[in-house]
């Protein structure tokens, strides 16, 4: 019987830490979220949730609720990564609006097919 707990805690820990990255754009003195981080945030955290879900599962042994949440997993990535590249234009577009170079455009972009990636 293998033990799940620790992956348990690290998904845990990591939803803790997404609530502490997402912090200042929501709560910080020069906070102000758009639609989009609102969008991203709520896909971000419901996909960590649902991870979090799956692997109790697993832990409880109920692989039949496992394999049928399975497939909400793979929605909610093809939505998160859909958010980040959003963003990613979003700020792209800021920029270009506002006349100035956009800084981030070569780590957003790059972030956006490494989470892609990575999901996949």
């Amino acid at each position: 019987m293998k033990n799940h707990k620790p992956k348990i805690a690290l998904v845990i820990l990591v939803i803790i830490i997404s609530i502490a990255g997402f912090w200042a754009l929501f709560m910080g003195a020069d906070a102000k979220p758009i639609g989009l981080h609102y969008l991203h945030i709520t896909t971000s955290l419901l996909w960590l949730v649902l991870l979090l879900i799956q692997v109790i599962n697993i832990e409880r042994k109920s692989f039949s609720l496992h394999r049928k949440l399975g497939i909400a997993m793979f929605i909610m990535a093809a939505l998160v990564v859909a958010t980040v590249a959003l963003l990613s234009v979003h700020s792209a577009n800021k920029a270009i609006v506002t006349g100035k170079e956009d800084v981030l455009i070569v780590q957003n972009v790059t972030v956006t097919f490494e989470l892609g990636l990575v999901i996949f």
